[in-house]
């Protein structure tokens, strides 16, 4: 998609699978996840710390926050990679 002068417009979301990824270049882009109750939520990738599996998955932040997931470990680390790649990806015509 090209903007009025011609130059790129990167798109407001992609979805990937079973996933969104949103993003804009004035912020940071999120990742969906599920509680455990069941309720889907949105979080930061940027801002995972690390990720245990206890036998839960545990999301720890760099805030300190921790938060138990559905998702197992694997597919929590499979989302932030791929929100990275999708992030760092140059801009090509």
């Amino acid at each position: 998609m090209q903007n009025e002068e011609g130059g790129m417009i990167r798109p407001e979301f992609i979805l990937h699978s079973d996933f969104c990824i949103s993003f804009d270049r004035r912020s940071n882009a999120m990742i969906a996840l599920t509680r455990l109750n069941g309720q889907q939520f949105v979080v930061n990738a940027e801002k995972i710390r690390y990720i245990e599996s206890t036998p839960d998955t545990v999301v720890c932040y760099d805030t300190g926050e921790k938060l138990m997931v559905r998702e197992s470990m694997l597919d929590v680390m499979k989302k932030a990679i791929d929100y990275a790649r999708v992030i760092r990806r140059p801009i090509s015509d």
